[in-house]
């Protein structure tokens, strides 16, 4: 759990996966990150153009 320039963010095998809107960061649980890891929508390094 990090908190990066645009607002907190879970680090996931090489993958970063948002934390929604009105989540308070400090509370969550290693469920609720579970929950958002299986959920999808992580995002990667991109490649070069």
């Amino acid at each position: 759990l990090l908190n990066g320039r645009y607002g907190p963010y879970i680090s996931y095998q090489k993958l970063n996966y948002k934390i929604p809107k009105g989540t308070d960061p400090a509370a969550m649980t290693e469920e609720d990150c579970r929950k958002i890891i299986e959920k999808g929508n992580g995002s990667g390094k991109k490649g070069k153009k």
